[in-house]
């Protein structure tokens, strides 16, 4: 073998180990880009099913507040079990989104329970909010 034998070689095989790390390295960027925007459509959802349900607990406490006359302290006590009850299926369907993922992909998730997911509804609601009032 000579020198521009054992050189196209070596060029070869690094040439082989340099693709395999750039598509692995942008196979990973792939992933976690999926995996943010997973996050952004879970949000998403969960706070369409938050509001939803809140809502719902709204009006069936105007419709029993006017049919069965319950007082104040009675429909506030009543709105208030039924919020409890709203945040705990929350609190589940939020593991379940999370749970769905793989284990090395949950952790690239911007929220791990109900709470956390709600505060970072929270602040996107007001950073969408704060750029309408600018623009």
């Amino acid at each position: 073998m000579n020198e521009i034998q054992i050189y196209s070689a070596i060029m070869f095989f690094a040439g082989v180990v340099l693709t395999h790390a750039i598509f692995y390295f942008q196979q990973k960027k792939k992933e976690k880009d999926f995996l943010i925007l997973y996050s952004a459509v879970a949000l998403q959802a969960l706070e369409s099913l938050y509001l939803q349900q809140m809502s719902n607990i709204e009006m069936i406490s105007e419709r029993t507040e006017r049919d069965s006359g319950m007082d104040e302290t009675e429909l506030a006590e009543y709105l208030r079990q039924e919020g409890s009850k709203v945040e705990v299926f929350m609190e589940i369907y939020t593991m379940l989104m999370i749970r769905a993922l793989p284990k090395g992909a949950r952790k690239l998730i911007n929220f791990s329970n109900w709470t956390q997911a709600k505060s970072l509804i929270e602040k996107t609601r007001r950073v969408m909010k704060n750029g309408k009032d600018k623009g």
